[in-house]
């Protein structure tokens, strides 16, 4: 969390795509499908779009369901996500 705060404090747009193979997704997506649910906390506080879709079409909730391995943490995620309004 304190490197996404010093990213998002040195302007990195909370909704900027990634390129490469994550390409076309949102730190969003990146910080679901990874299981870092503090950071997703702390991205939703910050009005990331979470209806915003990756390169395969899907979203954050998604990501996060899809997870391999799927761990607390990526379950977290999923609860941070609906919590936050995602369907």
């Amino acid at each position: 969390v304190p490197a996404t705060l010093a990213l998002l404090g040195a302007g990195l747009d909370v909704n900027a795509r990634a390129g490469g193979p994550e390409e076309n997704a949102l730190p969003l997506h990146l910080a679901a499908a990874f299981g870092a649910p503090r950071v997703l906390r702390v991205l939703c506080a910050l009005t990331a779009d979470l209806g915003a879709r990756e390169a395969g079409g899907c979203s954050a909730l998604d990501l996060a369901l899809k997870a391999h391995p799927r761990t607390e943490e990526t379950l977290e995620c999923a609860r941070v996500l609906i919590a936050n309004g995602l369907r």
